[in-house]
């Protein structure tokens, strides 16, 4: 994957890996970058068809895939030890794969509005509500480039979120196999690692419930509620900032917990 912000100390305390959205690139993340501790490694990618990553026309946009090639930019930057992953909306999907694969990898993952579905048949649920309207939304990649347009005019859209003719095929691809036919629900509850979750309560794209129950059943998941939206807004740069300082870290055996510098 390509590689849009790297900072690597020599005496870096913690490596964190940076995943975006769908239809957006590491761009996002650049007003967090100033926010951080000088003393980490910081590398944001461009998941698979997005950015100045590659656009394979034969690719399969799915989780798995993008958590297979962000094990290959791992192995590729030489990383050594664990990392902590922050992932924004499908980007927290991504993570979630990524460490239900690679345990030994991770230290701990913070997802921003992660928009996870449970698997039902129901189509009154809000969970099959969205399916249905990302459906219509494939079919009509035309008013899909439009309506991104006009989400970022209204500022519901951050700016580094770009949804044209050039990467249209691969945001479709995306929703489909990424988000409408997730398994994450699944995934999530082969994860032992630390999680916290941020979610914005006007968020229109996240279903609470889901959230609320994860939280419930799992003991490793920590849910944080910001007065924010699905946008990656300064509430979320507070949390993340938050959670990057105090989340607590569970060592592995085979891996050490203090990554070295890239």
């Amino acid at each position: 994957l390509h590689i849009s912000h790297q900072t690597i100390q020599k005496r870096a305390k913690e490596t964190v890996l940076l995943i975006h959205g769908i239809g957006d690139t590491g761009a996002t993340w650049n007003k967090l970058y100033g926010r951080l501790p000088d003393d980490i490694n910081v590398i944001a990618v461009d998941l698979l068809g997005f950015g100045s990553s590659p656009r394979p026309s034969w690719g399969v946009y799915d989780a798995r895939t993008q958590a297979h090639c962000l094990l290959a930019t791992y192995l590729r930057l030489r990383i050594h030890g664990q990392v902590s992953i922050v992932g924004h909306s499908l980007g927290s999907l991504v993570a979630i794969d990524f460490a239900r694969r690679y345990p030994l990898l991770v230290r701990k993952l913070i997802l921003c509005a992660p928009p996870i579905y449970q698997p039902s048949s129901d189509k009154k649920t809000r969970d099959e509500r969205l399916r249905r309207l990302y459906a219509i939304s494939i079919k009509k990649p035309d008013l899909l480039i439009k309506l991104y347009g006009l989400g970022q005019k209204i500022r519901l859209l951050g700016p580094s979120m770009q949804v044209t003719e050039d990467n249209a095929p691969m945001f479709v691809r995306t929703l489909q196999a990424s988000i409408i036919n997730q398994r994450t629900v699944d995934d999530i509850a082969k994860v032992k690692k630390p999680i916290t979750i941020v979610h914005g309560i006007f968020d229109a794209f996240v279903v609470r419930s889901n959230l609320t129950s994860l939280r419930s059943t799992y003991s490793n998941i920590k849910l944080v509620e910001i007065a924010a939206g699905h946008n990656l807004s300064e509430a979320y740069i507070k949390e993340i900032v938050a959670a990057l300082a105090g989340q607590p870290v569970i060592p592995s055996a085979k891996t050490s917990s203090v990554p070295q510098s890239v």
